[in-house]
């Protein structure tokens, strides 16, 4: 059964299952206290998979909270995923040197969001537990962690060995979700399409979501592309496609910015197209390159709030580290 969109509603979607339920308890612990802003915000559970018996449960005790259960769109974005990936070379599905869970289609549940009951709305993937459940959990009381040994993704994908890079990994400030206002977050969408709050677009080259030097290549003479904008990405100055780049993990958006339609075109640039090359061949198996990729050729209007906090960060130093 299809989700009906109310278009003056708004909320919080959390990406989860029992897991990491006791991070999503968190988050609402928070949201009742007003941390957030809003203590009667509604908040929708995208389940992340089919381990869901004590998440279905606490929900059940909870009028505030529901259950995505839209299978309709669950089985969309998962198709869309599915075969955006499947068109990979082989070189790329076979290996595992970079992939979290090698191409997992559950983590494109997360956009199931912009075919939900919220007009405007954000998405907290708690499945992925970056630094924003860091510093969550170091709020509430939870078990404290150091450096990245709590950031599930970052933990599987390098293993801290050298006292150099363990001591630019404790430096890492996480975003501080307990003082974010969740409705003047929204807010912000009169302006924009998107609202994100990472550092993606400050990684180096090498670890960025899109291959940032063959798309500012090419991008200017694809059809319905105007990469005119866009600025030499080796120049010194971070261009602005870089600045365009973004993650998946925390995000702001409005209901149906992407329609059927756009989805079958961009399946059709992505493998027709052979646009999967404007992803970082690092980055493949990562939802969050290709969600990157989906708002660039949408040209959406995007606002990352962390360009207004810093010009340079730790996380920058990181991947150099991480890639010497």
């Amino acid at each position: 059964m299809a989700s009906t969109v109310f278009s003056d509603s708004q909320g919080l979607y959390l990406l989860g299952n029992d897991v990491v339920l006791e991070q999503m308890q968190a988050i609402f612990a928070a949201l009742l206290s007003g941390q957030l802003g809003d203590a009667s915000m509604p908040i929708c559970v995208i389940p992340f998979d089919e381990q869901m018996v004590e998440t279905e449960a606490w929900i059940a005790q909870h009028d505030q909270i529901s259950l995505f259960s839209d299978a309709d769109a669950l089985r969309k974005w998962e198709t869309f995923y599915e075969a955006i990936w499947a068109s990979q070379p082989v070189v790329n599905r076979l290996s595992q040197r970079y992939a979290l869970d090698h191409g997992n289609v559950h983590y494109a549940r997360k956009f199931c969001a912009f075919d939900g009951p919220f007009q405007r709305f954000a998405v907290y993937d708690a499945v992925r537990g970056d630094a924003l459940s860091q510093g969550l959990e170091k709020s509430q009381g939870l078990e404290k962690s150091q450096g990245l040994e709590k950031s599930q993704d970052m933990k599987k994908m390098v293993q801290p060995t050298t006292s150099k890079v363990k001591q630019l990994a404790s430096n890492l400030a996480p975003i501080d979700f307990l003082n974010l206002n969740l409705p003047q977050f929204l807010d912000q969408l009169d302006r924009y399409d998107l609202i994100v709050e990472d550092w993606e677009w400050l990684k180096p080259s090498p670890g960025a979501v899109m291959d940032l030097a063959y798309v500012h290549h090419i991008c200017a003479d694809a059809d319905g592309v105007d990469c005119s904008w866009a600025r030499d990405p080796q120049n010194s100055q971070v261009g602005l496609l870089r600045n365009r780049l973004h993650g998946a993990q925390f995000f702001a958006a409005q209901a149906q910015l992407f329609t059927p339609e756009l989805l079958t075109q961009l399946c059709q640039n992505l493998i027709e197209g052979g646009e999967t090359r404007w992803i970082n061949s690092l980055r493949w198996w990562d939802e969050a390159a290709l969600f990157s990729y989906m708002t660039l050729r949408l040209d959406a209007r995007i606002l990352n709030r962390t360009r207004a906090k810093a010009s340079v960060h730790p996380l920058m130093a990181f991947e150099q580290a991480l890639s010497a």
